[in-house]
């Protein structure tokens, strides 16, 4: 049964049982909830938000095309998750040639899901780690890099084997790997910066055709990453465009743009949900604070 109307309470019983109400005081109960009200926005680079150049969200095509249509000047993108993909689509829509820089502090890339490989004749066995690893960390001083490198080396060792980046990161034998390395109170900081690594990764799967165009992008030098984080007052507005500076990885530090996207307009936040937020405080929620 589909019913349209706003959620404004949400209240969890003893037994269990969910509860939410409506705005017109309708209640509806059952014995799950699935809370899935959508993204947050964020107030991220909202200062520009009135310019011609700037594009808040990418999901004004209109605009964009009207902007960009002919031109082949660079442009940039702020953020490398699935709302660049988004960006992607409309410039391949749009037929734009110019050069596209994506803006990305920590370089979490979208990874192709292929859904036969979990479920089905074709699904893979559980990934057993071989890299990141106790073991293999027995004599070796910690840090965070070390350990976020290893997780890297072992995802590009598990594709060797057909593993998905999904298999690697929902192994319950990675998790043991990380949970008895955050035994060693000389592991814990390090190992709590994985986990967030780890949990950003698992957030961003896409369809094989949205990573085809992604790798397309990418393959044939358009698309250029630039692992850098982009902050307000690293702007500069100009006669048409935008510089950029302070940028960590590229010479100069300086990059002029025709048009800037905001790819991270939505706050990683679950609590910025109301919802959400309510089933938190009635600790209705397995909430894990790393």
């Amino acid at each position: 049964e589909c019913i349209q109307a706003d959620i404004t309470t949400l209240d969890v019983s003893q037994a269990g049982r969910s509860i939410v109400t409506t705005a017109d005081g309708q209640s509806y109960n059952g014995n799950a909830l699935v809370i899935a009200d959508g993204h947050q926005t964020s107030d991220f680079l909202s200062a520009y938000s009135d310019d011609p150049d700037f594009f808040q969200s990418p999901y004004n095509p209109g605009a964009i095309k009207d902007r960009l249509s002919g031109k082949t000047d660079a442009v940039g993108i702020v953020g490398t998750s699935q709302s660049m993909l988004d960006v992607l689509a409309i410039l391949d829509h749009i037929g734009y040639a110019g050069d596209i820089y994506a803006f990305s502090r920590d370089q979490v890339l979208p990874w192709a899901f292929h859904p036969e490989k979990y479920d089905g004749p074709e699904a893979r066995p559980t990934y057993v780690p071989v890299i990141l690893t106790a073991k293999q960390f027995e004599d070796t001083k910690p840090s965070s890099a070390l350990l976020i490198k290893a997780l890297h080396d072992e995802i590009e060792a598990a594709a060797y084997d057909d593993f998905d980046i999904g298999h690697v990161i929902t192994s319950p034998l990675l998790k043991q790997e990380v949970e008895t390395l955050s035994q060693k109170p000389e592991w814990a900081d390090a190992c709590r910066i994985l986990r967030k690594q780890i949990a950003k990764i698992y957030g961003n799967p896409t369809s094989p055709q949205r990573h085809d165009l992604f790798r397309r992008y990418l393959d044939s030098g358009q698309l250029k990453l630039v692992q850098s984080a982009v902050k307000e007052d690293q702007i500069e507005r100009l006669d048409a465009g935008y510089a950029l500076h302070g940028l960590d990885n590229r010479e100069g530090g300086t990059l002029a743009v025709a048009a800037l996207f905001n790819a991270a307009c939505y706050t990683r936040n679950p609590l910025a949900s109301p919802l959400l937020s309510q089933a938190f405080a009635q600790n209705a929620l397995n909430w894990d604070e790393d």
